[in-house]
């Protein structure tokens, strides 16, 4: 019936919700966060965690991707009010325009 052998396996797949508020994030963390259940089907059903980057504390996250660590770096610098900062760092620093205006964009919202 299925082309899908006992050797074969998936490739993971992972959600990421990243949040770029001022403020810190209240909301809930886990589908059962967001439910009202009664105590006999808590058990059956299951909980998924949602794996949440806040742009705000987000100074321990390392990323491959240059742009997204400047973006990553500039916004929480912006939330911190650390102008000096983000200019002493990147004044020598071509930044494309696509990324200033994602970073723009994040910051205005």
């Amino acid at each position: 019936m299925t082309r899908f052998k006992k050797t074969d396996r998936l490739h993971p797949v992972i959600t990421l919700c990243i949040y770029y508020g001022e403020k810190e994030w209240n909301g809930a963390t886990s589908l059962k966060e967001m439910l009202v259940l009664p105590d006999y089907i808590d058990s059956p059903v299951p909980d998924y965690k949602m794996n949440l980057i806040q742009l705000r504390n987000s100074e321990n996250l390392k990323f491959k991707n240059k742009d997204v660590q400047t973006i990553s770096d500039i916004s929480r610098l912006i939330y911190g009010k650390n102008y000096d900062k983000i200019t002493s760092i990147y004044k020598d620093r071509n930044l494309t325009n696509e990324l200033g205006i994602v970073i723009g964009i994040i910051n205005t919202l």
